[in-house]
């Protein structure tokens, strides 16, 4: 049952990375990113802890979707290592780059707001990947 569930949760990101980098118009996002000329979608994955078996198979299967897209879209990958602080120091630092898309699975899923509320006036949309972490 639990394989199930992680299928149709890889299943989910697959559709979604795909309904948003076909829908998404890189026309206008050209125009309105500080006129920055930009061919492609950058979406930053904040991944709880990448030694995760589950969370290794989400990071393959959107590296695939990156080399089946190829300039269209580009995943950068950031580990949280198990470690809400960290993962919380790298929020920061990807505050203040460039970034279309923000795809987060949280070591600490009250931590949530948070992600929110740092990043509601940049009006970046945030997907946020919930996946029980079994031990």
């Amino acid at each position: 049952m639990r394989v199930l569930k992680r299928g149709l949760a890889v299943l989910g990101i697959v559709i979604i990375v795909f309904s948003i980098t076909s829908v998404y118009d890189t026309k206008n996002v050209n125009a309105q990113i500080n006129g920055i000329r930009q061919n492609y979608i950058k979406i930053d994955v904040l991944l709880y802890n990448s030694n995760d078996k589950f969370i290794s198979l989400v990071r393959q299967n959107l590296e695939e979707i990156q080399k089946q897209n190829k300039g269209k879209v580009e995943f950068e990958f950031f580990d949280g290592k198990g470690n809400q602080a960290v993962q919380n120091e790298t929020i920061s630092q990807i505050f203040n780059s460039r970034v279309d898309i923000l795809l987060v699975n949280l070591v600490d899923t009250q931590a949530a707001k948070d992600v929110i509320d740092k990043f509601r006036n940049k009006n970046i949309p945030i997907i946020f990947l919930i996946v029980n972490h079994y031990k």
